[in-house]
């Protein structure tokens, strides 16, 4: 049971070697049954199978074995597993997704191998097991970081696997938008995770449980070719602000909120360097929360925010901000007692280094450096990154001297104006009792709660002061190149007294918090005023007279490529001022009228960064095609072909510079504003390069379908590489033209160039290789394989989806040369298979099948019978084909199944007179599915009984010779012909009247190969005896070889001859004489009165006349070989015409007999007496038998 419940489990190459490779050392007695781990593993998979209700226990404990038990195992079995994925149980699903997960932690090289499974499972149908890929990726995308920074030589295998990484990634980055609240609950932990991986660990990072990998960017190499720490960090850093802005949203729900706050609170714990961002992001929740929320919702969050700000409190890099932590938690309800609790220890060491810190800062201070430092910050955009907490703590500390006692009477007395008639529904959950009310760490909070709120407004000292700053560096990017003007700032002094100075040092980290309240001393209006005054001032009256002199043209030129040159290089100034598009109207506008070497200036400028820069290109580009569309222009002027050439060293720059994938090849052709010849050319050269034709054809086939006015060009440049001598840009072409094929549009003029190079093959000729010049002469040279394939390829590939061009196929073929006709029906199956035989189209080409393309009928015949049945249409064709057209009975082999039993023996005699292949193919058809191997699900209208029997019938109509070597055929289907259909056939040819001419033979045959059907053949002898056998000579012949085949068991069949046809079986076998007056002597005076005595005469007679010979020895069992018969049959055969009276039955038989005595020189001897004691016993179980 178990073996024939394991064969239904359809294993990968690797399992089926390792489970041979598992039974031969069990053979061997390497190891016992007990260790045979591959065995019950596929038993498991196969219960797995056949199970539904215990499918997943059988999972888990298949997991067990290859997991955790023997590892080994993994890659073996691993295909077998996946292919769960497609169950319609979502528990299944989940089931491979761990084990996924499982599988990859003990070997993350698997991981290349189960990403393409994972992003499928990742858009299934089930919320649950999208989720459940959620939470395997988050794992594993910090074991594959790590794989592959471990990697020094980068492959294609591994760059694939970081590409489906990286869009896994972005997958369930997006999936933060879904409707459901569980998938962006995992979204938001997946982005926690992409957050720790994609940033630095600290000292003060808080360690992970026992048995989790800590990983972050320290384990990516600075130079690793493949991953950019840049990159990773920049993405940490957005994932980080997405987070942030996710909880300050007004519509986020409570589930999110919560997971939102679980997930800052573990990236502030394990990355402190985010610690204030976290904690100014929780105070500002506090005091906003979402007013979608319910009253409970309510509660929850701020019990949730209360536990993480108590965990953030135990870090200990909260201490600098535990005065916004500690007023949080006391407008949370948390009680004295539970911050005294969770207060962090602060050392007096590291009282000490802060101390230090803020003496180093003060000494750093310096009034001589304040501009370098303001243009260090400005220049390394330092002011687009800086938090918004510092204008909320400049605007707090501006609230807080205001937030005396007559002030807040005030503003209570004015807000009871507005104050509702009952208390908001909103205020009431979310109002909490002041514990110390009154207080100044109550005011400080209260003054930091306004500050945030105005600072939202946009409004408030703090948020005036970072607008000032931002216009101070503006000032700086433009005074960066005049010493003047960077005198007169250095020149004003700062206001704020000695001790606040810009500092020197760009790299010193301990300026940090002094940095911003020197911009804030720096940046008041009056400040900028009085720069832009000084500056006005000492500005001189300009005339141009005064310096105006006439240039030569090199100077003319060399000033034109400076001045665009330095506008090329103000693209960061221009894009923070907001002109970025006017500077790009300005370089296009000089580039486009001054021409010349400023086009190359831009071009290499636009490639140095070609996708920051692209807007600028296409701006140029463009610009150049309006110039030279300008009516009246000549067409050989410069400025008409200026566009073209602009585009063309483009293209080759891209060649060169681009990586070959690149996918930026095609948006700038799909987005130029017209296709050039060179462009095209381009096109082409992409497409003939190995490395780059992938992005080549892909390009080829947007632009033929996306630009339409030069759709012709572009589409006879993809069929000219059809027949590209490249095998790789050939298969590209023409998988590309059988895509466009599907077009409507397209379709004609696709197949009307196909039909053009299958007509070529009727030239004398092949037509002349691409690209030599049409005014040199060439020698024609001859038709070969590979110059036929070249014009064979694109139509036969367009076949299966036109069936109708089979029939211009068919009449190119009658007229092809013999070498052509070959190569057509080599490269036939392919195109056919996926045609199949109920297409009208190839019905039809059979029915009216043209005179000369008899054998492709033939070959599209066997092509599409070979593993399928014949359809009654394709039979119906066929057979009118046969009987009224093509008499070859060839023609038929195909569709033999599809005949009826009647129609088969008809044919039968010719079927049997062709070749030994075609006689082969023919029983091949009829009893292939009779074999346990079988593929084809069809039933032969003959049974191989009634086939056996058939051969035997027409015997008559054919000769001998073929219907003896088709019986051969089938008695070498051992598997097919067994004992049991053997015995049927015998029974039925031995109920013939005549017996068949060739029926001992097959009696014979049978024998060798069934010995166990040697009773069977007795009652046969018998039976044959009753309808006189020894009336047909040949078959009589054969039964005196069977009688002597089957001694001792066939004396009891002798005994039962008449007096004469013994003595005849005597004359033709003498072997049997003595041998049965043996067995006869044995018997008891009661046996042998049951023998007539006209029988003991002649036994009698024969013993005394061999009583006076001497008796030779002979082998006590005397077996018929059945060579040494088709041995005699061919001797025969040989001596058929053949005259001479010396060569006569006779003379064959003595020499076949010689021939045996000298093969048998050595048999052994035995005793007169033990031959007289194995003839009584044999003869007492013959007589037995009789009685």
């Amino acid at each position: 049971m178990a073996a024939s419940s394991r064969a239904r489990v359809r294993l990968s190459e690797a399992s089926q070697a390792f489970l041979n490779d598992d039974a031969d050392a069990r053979a061997s007695g390497e190891y016992s049954a007990e260790d045979s781990t591959s065995e019950k593993v596929i038993d498991l998979l196969n219960q797995a199978q056949l199970e539904k209700e215990n499918k997943l226990n059988c999972l888990k404990q298949v997991q067990e074995f290859i997991v955790n038990k023997d590892p080994t195992l993994l890659d073996n079995f691993l295909d077998e597993i996946l292919v769960f994925q497609q169950d319609r149980s979502a528990d299944v699903r989940k089931f491979v997704v761990g084990f996924i997960e499982e599988a990859c932690k003990k070997d993350i090289e698997l991981l290349s191998k189960v990403l393409n499974n994972l992003g499928f499972m990742l858009n299934d149908d089930n919320v649950a097991v999208q989720k459940r890929v959620m939470l395997c990726f988050t794992q594993l995308y910090k074991y594959a970081l790590q794989y592959i920074c471990k990697q020094k030589a980068i492959s294609e295998e591994l760059e694939r696997m970081w590409e489906l990484l990286i869009q896994i990634k972005e997958q369930i980055i997006d999936m933060l938008e879904s409707d459901n609240d569980g998938i962006r609950t995992h979204a938001i932990k997946f982005m926690e995770m992409l957050v720790l991986v994609q940033s630095l660990k600290t000292q003060d990072s808080e360690s992970l449980k026992k048995g989790e990998a800590d990983i972050s960017l320290e384990i990516v190499p600075r130079n690793h070719p493949l991953i950019k720490m840049t990159e990773l960090r920049e993405e940490g850093g957005s994932t980080l602000e997405s987070l942030l802005t996710l909880i300050a949203s007004h519509t986020i729900s409570s589930v999110n909120l919560m997971a939102s706050l679980g997930s800052l609170s573990a990236i502030a714990r394990q990355r402190p360097a985010f610690m204030s961002i976290v904690v100014q992001a929780f105070e500002s929740l506090h005091a906003n929360l979402p007013t979608s929320l319910s009253k409970s919702q309510v509660s929850s969050v701020r019990k949730n925010l209360k536990l993480h700000l108590m965990s953030l409190m135990k870090h200990p890099s909260s201490i600098e901000f535990l005065p916004q932590i500690t007023t949080l938690l006391t407008d949370l309800g948390a009680s004295q007692a539970e911050l005294q609790r969770n207060m962090p220890k602060a050392s007096a060491e590291k009282r000490r280094l802060v101390s230090l810190c803020i003496d180093h800062v003060a000494s750093r201070l310096t009034r001589d450096k304040t501009y370098k430092y303001f243009s260090q910050l400005c220049q390394t955009e330092e002011i687009e990154t800086m938090s918004a907490s510092d204008a909320v703590d400049m605007t707090a500390q501006d609230i807080i001297p205001r937030l005396n006692k007559d002030t807040v009477t005030d503003l209570v007395l004015v807000s009871m104006l507005a104050l509702p008639d009952s208390i908001p529904s909103h205020f009431h959950d979310t109002y909490t009792p002041i514990a110390a009310a009154g207080g100044q760490a109550q005011v400080v909070h209260l003054a930091r709660l306004l500050a945030t709120q105005m600072n939202a407004a946009k409004i408030g000292k703090g948020y005036e002061r970072m607008e000032a700053l931002r216009k101070v560096c503006v000032w700086l990017n433009i005074a960066q190149n005049d010493p003047r003007m960077k005198e007169e700032s250095m020149s004003i002094p700062v206001i704020g007294g000695p001790g606040f100075n810009a500092p020197g040092a760009e790299d010193d980290p301990m300026v940090s918090d002094g940095k911003i309240h020197v911009l804030f001393q720096l940046m008041t209006e009056s400040y900028l005023e009085q720069l832009v005054r000084n500056r006005m001032r000492k500005i001189k009256p300009f005339k141009l007279s005064d310096v105006t002199r006439e240039l030569n043209p090199d100077e003319r030129q060399s000033m034109m490529t400076n001045a665009v040159s330095r506008i090329l290089a103000s693209e960061g100034s221009a894009a923070r001022s907001g002109v970025t598009q006017e500077r790009i109207n300005l370089i296009v506008g000089l580039v486009t009228q001054l021409g010349g070497d400023l086009k190359m200036v831009l071009q290499e400028f636009i490639q140095e960064e070609i996708r920051s820069r692209y807007d600028l290109l296409m701006s140029w580009l463009y610009q150049e095609y309006a110039s030279s569309e300008i009516e009246g222009i000549d067409e050989d002027s410069d400025l008409r072909q200026s566009y073209s050439d602009c585009l063309l060293n483009l293209m080759d720059g891209l060649y060169a510079k681009l990586d070959p994938k690149d996918k930026l090849f095609t948006r700038i052709l799909l987005d130029i504003p017209a296709l050039t010849d060179g462009a095209v050319m381009a096109v082409r050269m992409y497409c003939e390069d190995l490395d780059r034709l992938q992005v080549g054809f892909s390009t080829l086939r947007e632009l033929i379908l996306k630009r339409p006015a030069t759709q012709e060009q572009l589409l006879q440049t993809l069929l000219e590489l059809t027949t590209n001598e490249k095998e790789q840009v050939r298969v590209q072409a023409i998988h590309s033209a059988k895509k466009l094929h599907t077009r409507p549009e397209l379709a004609e003029s696709i197949e009307k160039y196909a039909l053009t190079s299958l007509q070529q093959l009727l030239a004398d000729h092949p037509p002349a290789p691409e690209g030599l010049d049409p005014d040199i002469e060439v020698a024609p040279g001859e038709w070969t394989d590979d110059t036929i394939k070249l014009c064979l390829y694109l139509y036969l590939a367009l076949l299966p989806q036109n069936h109708k061009l089979f029939h211009e196929l068919a009449k190119v073929y009658t007229a092809s040369s013999q070498i052509i006709k070959r190569i057509i029906l080599r490269h036939l199956e392919h195109p056919v298979r996926a045609i199949g035989m109920a297409s009208p189209e190839l019905l039809q080409l059979v029915e009216n099948c043209p005179t000369g393309a008899e054998t492709l009928i033939a070959r599209i015949l066997n092509i599409i019978t070979d593993k399928a049945v014949p359809t009654d249409e394709l039979v119906k064709r066929v057979k009118e084909l046969y009987h009224k057209r093509v008499s070859d009975v060839r023609f038929l082999i195909p569709v033999l199944t599809g005949l009826k039993k009647q129609e088969i023996i008809a044919v039968l005699p010719k079927l049997i007179k062709q070749s030994p292949s075609v006689v082969k193919e023919v029983f091949n058809r009829l009893l292939g599915c009779f074999h346990s191997d079988s593929k084809v699900s069809a039933t032969s209208p003959l049974s191989p009984s009634e086939l056996l029997v058939a051969l035997h019938q027409i015997e008559a109509k054919s000769d001998m010779k073929s219907v003896m070597k088709a019986s051969s055929l089938c008695f070498a289907e051992k598997t097919i012909y067994t004992q049991e259909v053997l015995a049927v056939v015998l029974h039925q040819l031995m109920e013939m009247n005549p017996l068949p001419t060739l029926f001992m033979r097959t009696v014979i045959q049978s024998l060798s190969i069934c010995p166990r059907l040697v009773g069977f053949v007795m009652n046969i002898l018998a039976k044959l005896i009753t309808k006189q056998v020894w009336k047909q000579p040949k078959v009589w012949q054969g039964f005196v070889k069977c009688c002597q085949m089957t001694k001792p068991q066939s004396f009891s069949v002798l005994l039962q001859l008449p007096p004469r046809q013994l003595e005849s079986v005597f004359e033709i076998c003498p072997e049997l004489k003595e041998n049965l007056v043996l067995h006869v002597q044995s018997f008891t005076p009661h046996q042998r009165a049951h023998i007539p005595r006209s029988l003991l005469q002649i036994l009698e007679k024969d013993g005394k006349k061999d009583e006076k010979k001497p008796k030779p020895e002979k082998p006590d069992k005397e077996q018929i070989d059945p060579e040494e018969e088709e041995e005699e049959e061919e001797e025969e055969d040989s001596t058929k015409g053949d005259k001479s009276p010396k060569r006569t039955r006779s003379h064959i038989r003595e020499a076949l007999k010689d021939k045996r005595k000298s093969r048998r020189s050595r048999s052994r001897s035995r005793s007169p007496r033990k031959k007289r004691e194995k003839s009584a016993g044999e003869e007492s179980a013959s007589e037995g038998e009789i009685n």
